[in-house]
């Protein structure tokens, strides 16, 4: 039959481990290589995700502190206006006083111009004052030189 050598089978055994280890280690190295690729890969996306989330970051403290600055302002707005409704309750609580003292049916059957106009100074003063607390900045009363 068929003889073979033994340095002939130890030979192509030998070979055949070679071959085995050189694919073995071929396929390792490229399957190495992918693996590197899709690491760089995730590793993109994930500095592009930080990327964004910073920018995020920064507009939504941008926001709150925009907002922040608002609520300050609203405060204060709202402290002027608190400040603008004593004024009107003490004017309004001046003007009652004065109209209890007075009979103002006698006074204007008695002095009607003296009344017309005192009430047509009143009208006028009371619309400034209005416009004083809806637009701010002005000093209500101002500008009426006639005494009450």
């Amino acid at each position: 039959m068929l003889s073979l050598n033994p340095k002939w089978v130890i030979a192509g055994v030998a070979t055949l481990a070679l071959g085995l280890i050189i694919t073995l280690g071929y396929r390792h190295y490229t399957n190495l290589i992918e693996s590197n690729a899709q690491l760089q890969a995730s590793n993109a996306q994930l500095q592009l995700a930080i990327a964004i989330e910073q920018e995020t970051s920064a507009l939504k403290d941008s926001a709150i502190l925009a907002w922040q600055l608002a609520a300050e302002e609203a405060q204060l707005e709202q402290e002027r206006l608190a400040r603008v409704a004593q004024q009107a309750t003490a004017e309004t609580r001046r003007l009652n006083a004065i109209f209890a003292e007075h009979d103002l049916t006698r006074l204007s059957l008695a002095k009607p111009g003296l009344i017309e106009r005192r009430l047509n100074s009143g009208t006028a003063r009371i619309g400034r004052m209005l416009e004083c607390a809806s637009q701010g900045g002005c000093v209500p009363g101002g500008g009426d030189t006639e005494t009450d």
